[in-house]
């Protein structure tokens, strides 16, 4: 199985940068084409050309400038797909950003969250990722007692897999909790050392996933 490098990942996100935007910005600008499509291709370029700000260049303020651009056209995509799916980590640009209102705006935007199979909600079932999406939305909206409460319940009974891999999260979700700073510490110093995980598999690889410990750390950072 072919594993994740820094250096596949710098290729992805020039990959991504150096598709041409020229047609998705006319389109958009009259009124033409899909702009759901446009919007996704935007955002994808520049949540690529955040990346490659602090990975390629060190550029901290150009990280946070174009990821403040991805956010906002993410924002536009979401209010026209407001039931549609975007993944656990769909807030990481704006959190990266450093913008509150953007941070304020993905922190409420829970509907998707709300879907019901075999009448429960998945965002209550340990085997969906809707779960672990979830409680970020509750650490962002510091919703302490919850965030807690779900961690432990998780931890106690772990899901398939699957979704083992992210019980880790939860690790950093429980000690957030409870405010235990070393136990946090703990968490994100063990993304980092020499026995810390691969991040998946090169068929399933996608941009954030190149960089699933950046994330990780950032996302624990700002939280």
């Amino acid at each position: 199985m072919s594993k994740i490098c820094f250096e596949t990942g710098i290729d992805r996100l020039n990959w991504t940068v150096d598709t041409r935007i020229d047609d998705a910005l006319e389109f958009i600008l009259t009124n033409t084409g899909s702009r759901q499509g446009c919007l996704l291709a935007l955002k994808s370029h520049y949540y690529a050309k955040s990346l490659l700000s602090w990975f390629k260049d060190g550029d901290l303020e150009q990280l946070r400038q174009h990821a403040y651009t991805s956010a906002k056209l993410d924002r536009l995509y979401t209010q026209r797909a407001s039931s549609e799916w975007q993944g656990a980590f769909c807030h990481f640009m704006a959190l990266i950003s450093d913008h509150e209102p953007l941070i304020s705006w993905h922190s409420q935007f829970i509907s998707p969250l709300y879907r019901v199979t075999g009448g429960k909600a998945v965002r209550n079932r340990v085997g969906c990722p809707e779960y672990h999406a979830f409680q970020a939305i509750l650490a962002l909206q510091g919703k302490w007692d919850l965030l807690g409460e779900r961690a432990e319940y998780i931890l106690a009974n772990p899901p398939g897999q699957k979704m083992a891999k992210y019980q880790i999260d939860q690790e950093f979700y429980l000690a957030l909790a409870k405010g235990d700073v070393p136990a946090m510490e703990q968490v994100l110093n063990s993304l980092t050392g020499p026995k810390a995980k691969k991040c998946g598999d090169q068929k399933n690889a996608g941009t954030a996933i190149s960089f699933c410990v950046f994330q990780h750390l950032q996302l624990g950072f700002k939280l």
